[in-house]
Formats: C-alpha cells, structure tokens, sequence
C-alpha cells in the first residue's frame, strides 16, 4: 500500500483527458501533472485514494522520445495547453486512441468503422478565433478617503489551473493575434488611466473579463469588456487605443459591447444580464468556403475555423442528402452547420435555445439565400416533443410548414453541449423516426452515452471520426454516422 509522501519512479503509459500523465505501479494507477506518456519520471505522492493516487513530478529520469521543445514559454503555469510539449503526431495518436475506447467502453460498441483522425498538420498554432480572458491586478488595497488602488501591475489571461489565479497570457500560441493585440492595449490603458480590476474577496474594482471575437476570413473583431459598474472611465481613449492597434496589425474593430456584471460568478458565467452595444455594429461576419455568416455576441461559432471548413464538408459528406430530405438541425447555434450542407436544397429546421443565435441563424439563411431553411428558439427537447406531440410551444409560435418538417424530418444533424442530449429529444427524434443521425460532439463520453440510447432503439453506429479541433490540449471534436435499422422503420 503507497503512503502520502512516498517516491516513486514511474513509467508513464498514458494520458488522462486532463492532460496528466498516467503511471501503473502493480496495477495501481497515479496521475503525475507534467509527466507526458513515454516520460520515466520521479514523483511524490501528494494525495492517496483506495484506487488511485496523485503524484507530484519531481525529475524526469528518461524523456519521451515523443517531447518536442515547445516555443509556449507560459504552459507550465497556465496549464491550458498540457500536450504543447508533446509532438503533433502523438498528439493525435493520444485523441483518436481515447475516442474510440471511450465509445467502446461507455456504449458497449466495438463493430464500427474507425476513420483516421483529421488534423492541419502545421497550423497547429493561433487557430482560435474567440478568446475569453480574466483581467486581474493581484487584488486591491482601500487608501484613506476611501480610494481604491489596484496591488500589483495590470494581467489579462487565463486561470493557472485549478485555481482563481490569473496567468499573463497575451503571448498566448493558440489564440489570434487579435487577442494580443487587445490585451495589450487593455493592459496599457490600465496602467495610464490607474483603472482597477475587479477582486472577488472584497467584489470591488472595475475590469472583470474580456472576450475577443475574430473573422479569420473578414479580420473584422468583436470585442466584449465584462465590468463592475455602469461606464468605463476615459472609455473614448480605450476605444481609440483598440482600434488603432487593431488596425496596425491587419485587422478592423468592427464592434465593442460592455456587459455589465456586479455580482460574483455562478456556476462559471462570467457574464451579467444586462449588456450594451457601446461602439461599432451588432455582429461581425465571417467566412467558412463560400458561406457567409454574421456572428452576434452571444451566439456560438466554432473556434478553429480551419478546421472547421474540414468537420463541415465531412458532415456534409455523412449526410449525402438530395432535394427530398427534410433534416433537423438541432443545438443549431447561428446556422453554420445545415446552412453549411444544405446546398442540395433540402428543408432544415433548426432549433436553437439561445435567441441571439436564433436571430443570427435565419439572418445567415436569408444572406445566402436560402429560403427553406427555418430556425426556432426553445429547449430542443421542448420544441421536439411539443410539435410532434402537437402540444402548446411554451409561447413560441411555430408555422404549420415548419410543424410538418419536423413530424416528416428524415435526418437529424446533433451538435450538442458538452453534457450531450436530454433523454426526451432522443425519444421524440425516436418517435419522428429519422433514417440517418449525424452526431457531433466535443465530449466523446457524452457522446458514448448517447449513442448507447439510440443503440437500444435500432440505430447502428455506422462510423467515428475525430477532428483535432484544438490542437497542444486534450479537447478533441467527433462526428459519428447512425443509421436506422430495417427493422425498426
């Protein structure tokens, strides 16, 4: 039995999904933070349970033959990108390996067809083009007469891991260079104008978060300051300082929101409720292929948007849909995926819980002039069951067009949250009873789960194939294909 304290040389032989490595002692697992798979290291034990323990890395005796030199010279205290040290190659290995066992091991399937992962080989850095940073200064200090002054130097970046502790991280690889340039121009308008940032111990100070929206096609960006208060001080020359940046490095501040929030955070929502467009336009546009999308501040647009002209023409393969297929697009965010595959001028339906993106995604189908495609705000598990069921829409009025697509829809596209699917939009996609699901997501396990519920209803997962989203971290999206059995239709 290991004790707290205890030191060990450790072999590593795996990766978990937080990037930490995995060693096996006699069959006893420890989780070593730093430690990469291939890596003999010496750890000490730091915290021991009955199956497992966490060790902390004291020397790394061998290296991997797989590390690489990374050139992040902030990983070690960020901790956002844990395989930045780890070359691509492996990197994807570690991805592909972890999709399929987790589909085999949560939904009990082993007869799919198991595609190669999709990477972009070289572009493995700056390929974000949204971005959500803290801004901290260390806290804040009252002065006499009731001053408020800031304890250390201006920070905007991320969270050391596991912790309220914001890391420095304009230089960040895998952000745009939009970002960057933001942070910087933040940082220095901190320091000439003494503005404060807010501190959760004491919930004073003025700067809280801020987001940075980029059109990699359009470089037109979107910037959102999350503050404590009602007005940024001086905000003219922030503005200016932005724009003028912005501008030297290639790029056009298209829009400014101020999102006011003056409480702590909640189950990690950093913004408030009520938001101002304070300069520019609503949305920024950008470009997948030759698809025009507007994006607004509160809708959902995929990150890595190289990589997403790839997931999009795989779906849109998976799909092979014709003239007479009626598809749900469903968690349909502003659009960008049945916009994206609907060129052979079926019907979609999108549902999408979030107003803005619903707005956003019937702006994106009239744009490109697509006329059958049709997007409605509710829960999709509500709007499912309600039109099949022909119940009351909780208020939202649905067409009777619109009403018959989805009762007569044939194939279903999934691009859920992380948590995956409620049980009731299984059942009622069930119950519609579409030929094919296309089902994309960014938690296998999640999506393991869900698979194994369509499972027991006839459907045969068909195909997996993963997508290197986000390269240098551990997140990976899938797309699966299931098809409904003879038997069942």
């Amino acid at each position: 039995m290991f004790l707290k304290d205890d030191i060990l040389t450790i072999d590593i032989v795996d990766m978990s999904r937080d990037g930490d490595g995995i060693g096996k002692i006699d069959g006893f697992v420890v989780f070593v933070r730093g430690a990469l798979l291939g890596d003999r290291v010496k750890a000490r034990l730091i915290k021991v349970k009955k199956a497992f323990a966490i060790g902390e890395l004291l020397e790394i005796i061998e290296f991997s033959k797989d590390r690489i030199n990374s050139p992040c010279n902030i990983n070690r205290d960020c901790g956002g990108c844990s395989m930045i040290d780890l070359s691509y190659d492996k990197q994807l290995y570690i991805k592909e390996q972890y999709v399929n066992n987790t589909i085999e091991r949560i939904a009990k399937i082993s007869d799919f067809n198991r595609l190669p992962i999709v990477s972009l080989e070289d572009n493995i850095y700056h390929y974000r083009n949204k971005a959500t940073a803290s801004i901290s200064t260390g806290g804040n200090i009252m002065r006499k007469g009731g001053m408020i002054e800031s304890v250390g130097e201006p920070k905007v970046g991320f969270y050391r891991r596991k912790t309220h502790e914001v890391i420095d991280s304009s230089k960040c690889l895998i952000q745009s260079e939009a970002y960057k340039v933001v942070a910087d121009a933040i940082r220095a308008f901190m320091k000439s104008d003494n503005i404060t940032a807010w501190d959760p111990k004491w919930e004073q100070g003025l700067f809280r978060n801020v987001v940075v929206k980029t059109g990699f096609v359009t470089k037109e960006v979107m910037i959102i300051l999350v503050i404590n208060g009602k007005k940024i001080p001086n905000g003219v020359k922030l503005l200016g300082m932005l724009d003028d940046e912005l501008y030297k490095a290639g790029f056009s501040l298209e829009s400014v929101y101020i999102n006011i929030k003056k409480d702590k955070v909640k189950n990690g929502e950093i913004m408030g409720d009520k938001q101002e467009l304070y300069a520019g336009k609503p949305v920024i546009v950008d470009y997948i292929g030759d698809v025009k999308y507007e994006i607004s501040s509160k809708s959902f647009y995929q990150v890595n948007p190289l990589m997403t002209r790839k997931l999009y023409d795989a779906i849109k393969d998976i799909a092979d849909l014709d003239e007479n297929d009626i598809v749900l697009d469903l968690y349909s965010g502003v659009g960008s995926i049945g916009i994206y595959v609907v060129g052979s001028g079926c019907k979609v339906v999108g549902i999408e819980y979030v107003k803005e993106a619903v707005l956003d995604a019937n702006r994106n189908a009239v744009i490109n002039g697509f006329v059958d495609c049709r997007y409605v705000c509710g829960k999709v598990e509500d709007v499912l069951f309600n039109s099949f069921e022909e119940a009351d829409n909780d208020g939202v009025k649905i067409d009777e067009d619109v009403l018959g697509w989805i009762k007569n829809a044939n194939v279903a596209i999934i691009d859920p949250p992380r948590s995956g699917m409620d049980k009731k939009a299984i059942d009622t996609i069930v119950k519609i009873g579409v030929d094919k699901i296309v089902y994309v997501s960014c938690d296998p396990a999640t999506l393991a789960r869900d698979i194994a519920e369509f499972n027991k209803y006839g459907y045969k997962l068909e195909t997996v194939q993963a997508f290197d989203m986000y390269p240098n971290t551990t997140e990976v999206e899938v797309v699966t294909q299931l098809i409904r059995s003879e038997a069942t239709r």
